[in-house]
């Protein structure tokens, strides 16, 4: 295992070769003493599509992602946790080489599979939803984009109760979309509503209140706020990454952003 979690440590910091090479001769070991069958292999695998991915080799992570995905199904089942991560692993990996129809159709899929195996209230599904979203911006169906995440979040306001964490972490993120589209005004609201549960509720370190502060502080530096700005900065922390970081360039107007967006 020493070799596989030294992978794991070089790949949330940022060392992808080191990381790759760690993961690869991991791999190789598992596949030669458990087979390609067995769980470990497979994980080692996706492990090292993920490499390839945040690397830009786009390509490469779909062609693992989907050999992956086959040995999986046969062996762990459709439904099982590790096949719909992989699943969403294909997704992104397709997003990223403007498969758009097929990418979505993939993470629909793991959607669904969420769904039939976890429930429609269970957080694994809130997150496979949450990914949809951001693959459809990804595709700039932002319409669609908006539709989705407003849909999660009023289906979580009736699972999670008020003042959650659980319900404030989803606000950042909702927060974080709508700053993306220029949606300012009701980025503003859903990120200061989660913003106060956050510090009330959320322990040092943990990952929500490094998301929340980095958003309010990209949101009042492109506001032209920077006393605000500075107030809400906070280093960022391993392993928190904001969704997207560049906004997009969308006309339209509609009643559920309360404004146009340039």
């Amino acid at each position: 295992e020493t070799l596989v979690d030294q992978g794991y440590v070089l790949m949330r910091l940022g060392y992808q070769d080191e990381a790759r090479r760690c993961l690869q001769e991991a791999y190789e070991i598992d596949l030669e003493t458990l087979g390609e069958d067995h769980t470990y292999t497979v994980t080692h695998l996706r492990c090292i599509a993920r490499i390839e991915l945040v690397s830009g080799n786009y390509d490469k992570a779909v062609s693992l992602a989907r050999e992956q995905l086959i040995a999986q199904r046969r062996n762990l089942g459709d439904d099982h946790p590790e096949t719909i991560l992989t699943m969403e692993l294909l997704a992104s990996a397709l997003m990223a080489t403007t498969q758009y129809d097929e990418s979505l159709e993939v993470q629909r899929r793991a959607v669904d599979t969420c769904i039939r195996r976890f429930g429609p209230d269970h957080e694994n599904t809130f997150s496979a939803e949450r990914e949809l979203a951001l693959l459809l911006y990804d595709a700039r169906r932002y319409d669609e984009t908006l539709d989705l995440f407003a849909d999660i979040m009023r289906h979580a306001e009736q699972v999670y109760p008020e003042g959650s964490l659980d319900l404030a972490t989803l606000r950042v993120h909702h927060g974080e979309m709508l700053r993306l589209l220029r949606c300012y005004d009701l980025a503003e609201e859903q990120l200061l509503a989660a913003y106060e549960v956050i510090e009330e509720a959320a322990p040092e370190g943990h990952f929500s209140r490094n998301l929340v502060g980095r958003n309010l502080e990209y949101l009042y530096r492109k506001l032209g706020e920077s006393t605000l700005a500075e107030h809400f900065h906070v280093e960022p922390s391993e392993g928190v990454r904001l969704q997207r970081e560049d906004p997009v360039n969308f006309l339209g107007t509609s009643a559920l952003w309360g404004k146009e967006t340039p």
